[in-house]
């Protein structure tokens, strides 16, 4: 089963980092404000693909990233269109109508950001660390002069009691908040899975949108015990197949589902994985554009009405006429 994922976190979420990146402050996620996360995943054979991006606040000094992963990853720049590729395939179907009485067209957005002024990682600080190996973990921040808060610790610490390894990522903070290109993390897994624990500690509600891509329509289940769904507000946007979208190479059928938790402390017991849903039914928004049916400006069905009435007026007035002829 290959399987592709994307969150997408909006402006008020609970991921991010400092209102601005300096020196031994910015390690990402946190559990600040105004941070947008995007990730896509393919799992098959047991290997997980992990793109991930996210925004990063402007500063002068160096930022890190921290993720978690089941087992040892390897890290390397992701595929810069992806993303983009997959918010074109989760906007609204347009529907054109002929239109004769000058309505106005509906109005949609997938809400989620784009690659443009994306920060560069060509040459970005890859680690991967086991989590029992707290001495190559401070010796990473060490050097990048980072430092972790006390919350992001104790998360990290659950991560590293279970066995999972920790994949490092250091780069400069841009000059102005911007999108992170993506970061690519390959790991082995029982099943693709998204370290949601992360945000356990985050104080701010979390919104999160996930695009799944597969042979078919997925749910979203606590990994842990896979029968169980998150304990979220969930909405499926977007679930149908892939063919004749920009993302049609990358799968079959695409899900895309909202998710909102208010209280992460409480909510957040998991981590998320992936299962194919019962059924395969189609979710597909769309948005009706009409095409105006007009003549100098004026909508023609207006015009005939118009001229209708005018004309139903005068036969009239012609048939009360001849009537008192008679």
């Amino acid at each position: 089963m290959t399987v592709v994922l994307a969150a997408a976190l909006a402006a008020a979420s609970a991921l991010g980092g400092a209102a601005s990146a300096s020196a031994s402050t910015a390690v990402l996620p946190d559990s600040g404000a105004g941070t947008r996360l995007r990730a896509a995943v393919s799992f098959a054979d047991g290997v997980e693909t992990l793109d991930v991006s996210f925004t990063v606040p402007a500063g002068d000094g160096r930022v890190g990233l921290v993720l978690p992963t089941p087992s040892a990853a390897e890290s390397s720049v992701g595929d810069g269109g992806l993303f983009d590729r997959l918010e074109a395939s989760a906007a609204p179907r347009r529907l054109v109508e002929d239109d004769w009485w000058g309505r106005r067209s509906e109005s949609a957005t997938t809400g989620a950001a784009t690659s443009a002024g994306a920060v560069p990682l060509s040459e970005p600080d890859e680690r991967t660390v086991r989590g029992t190996n707290r001495s190559k973990l401070n010796a990473w921040l060490a050097d990048n002069d980072l430092r972790l808060s006390d919350a992001q610790r104790d998360t990290l610490g659950e991560y590293a009691e279970r066995g999972w390894s920790f994949a490092l990522v250091a780069f400069d903070a841009p000059a102005a908040p911007a999108a992170l290109q993506p970061v690519r993390l390959t790991f082995e897994t029982k099943a693709p899975v998204f370290p949601l624990g992360l945000w356990a500690g985050s104080a701010a509600a979390v919104r999160a949108r996930f695009y799944v891509l597969g042979p078919g329509r997925t749910e979203l289940r606590e990994d842990t015990r896979a029968g169980r769904p998150i304990d979220a507000a969930q909405s499926v946007v977007w679930a149908g197949p892939l063919a004749g979208t920009p993302a049609a190479r990358d799968g079959a059928y695409l899900t895309v589902t909202d998710v909102v938790i208010d209280t992460p402390a409480d909510q957040i017991t998991d981590d998320v994985r992936f299962d194919a849903a019962v059924a395969d039914d189609e979710s597909i928004p769309s948005v009706t554009v009409y095409r105006p049916i007009a003549l100098l400006d004026i909508p023609l069905g207006w015009l005939l009405l118009v001229w209708g009435g005018v004309g139903l007026a005068l036969g009239i007035g012609w048939i009360s006429y001849r009537t008192r002829r008679r």
